[in-house]
């Protein structure tokens, strides 16, 4: 039998022991679990998951269909057709916080994407102080402009009342 690999996305649910329930289930149906992740966008959670497996997409879907079903999930099962990822290193890592104003964290992604930031993780979070609405982004990715130009960015955000920190390795903003 041909080992194929497929994606396996879920988005909904409310809890976070779907993750659990997700692996549980591919397990017991002998799928090989490359990796499996999830995420909270909004009010939703996301689950990724790669497997491989002889089976087809069908299968997947009736193996993940009890959970689906139990927690109003939305199921995408697709093959992947790609090489395996190649894992990139961050070598950027930043923290920005500011008054939250529309439009705010679009032109910051910009900027820094602009200076040759490409972002691998990016964690957003909208906080009120004292009445105000704050915001905080994590950032983490490659500068393929090399530090200096991020740097440049970094200054012209604080510059901005941006606060903006900058380091080459995330132990380093905490």
């Amino acid at each position: 039998m041909e080992i194929k690999r497929y994606r396996v996305v879920a988005i909904g649910g409310k809890t976070p022991d779907i993750l659990s329930k997700i692996s549980q289930a591919l397990s017991l149906h002998n799928y090989e679990i490359e990796t499996i992740s999830s995420l909270r966008l909004g009010h939703s959670n996301v689950f990724v998951c790669l497997v491989e497996a002889s089976q087809d997409i069908t299968s997947i879907e009736k193996c993940l269909s009890v959970i689906v079903k139990e927690h109003d999930l939305k199921l995408i099962v697709d093959q992947c057709t790609r090489d395996k990822f190649k894992f990139i290193k961050s070598d950027a890592y930043m923290r920005i916080r500011g008054t939250h104003e529309t439009g705010i964290k679009a032109y910051i992604i910009s900027e820094l994407i602009n200076s040759g930031l490409d972002i691998h993780g990016l964690e957003s979070d909208t906080y009120e102080v004292d009445d105000t609405s704050q915001f905080v982004m994590n950032i983490k990715g490659q500068a393929l402009q090399g530090i200096e130009s991020l740097s440049m960015s970094a200054d012209k955000l604080n510059l901005q009342k941006i606060d903006t920190a900058l380091a080459t390795d995330w132990k380093l903003l905490v």
